[in-house]
């Protein structure tokens, strides 16, 4: 899907649909829109539909990605599992199935 401002493109958010989650392959904005509410606008939508359909959502952020961390975590998404480069996230639409790592991971719950 891609965001469209004063008919201008700024930014999309893509989607692949899996049996039990929705991933968050993608999502992106341009700098000059960021903080503006558009990317949790998003996040709300995804969420909703993932919902609608019986799904979580999954999505993998670089290790590195502190500020989208972050993000996902203000989001109600909690770690899954952790490999060298990534941190592997999911919201629940159950929230008690899935358990946090532990504080160490840099995470803490919403």
């Amino acid at each position: 899907m891609v965001v469209i401002r004063e008919q201008q493109a700024c930014g999309y958010i893509q989607i692949q649909p899996r049996a039990q989650t929705l991933h968050l392959a993608n999502i992106a904005l341009a700098r000059d829109e960021r903080g503006q509410g558009i990317g949790s606008r998003l996040i709300g939508w995804l969420q909703a539909t993932a919902a609608a359909t019986g799904r979580d959502v999954s999505l993998a952020v670089f290790r590195t990605n502190t500020r989208a961390a972050s993000f996902y975590t203000r989001h109600g998404f909690l770690p899954e599992r952790t490999t060298p480069t990534h941190d592997h996230l999911r919201w629940c639409r159950a929230a008690d199935r899935v358990r946090p790592l532990n504080a160490s991971a840099g995470y803490t719950a919403p």
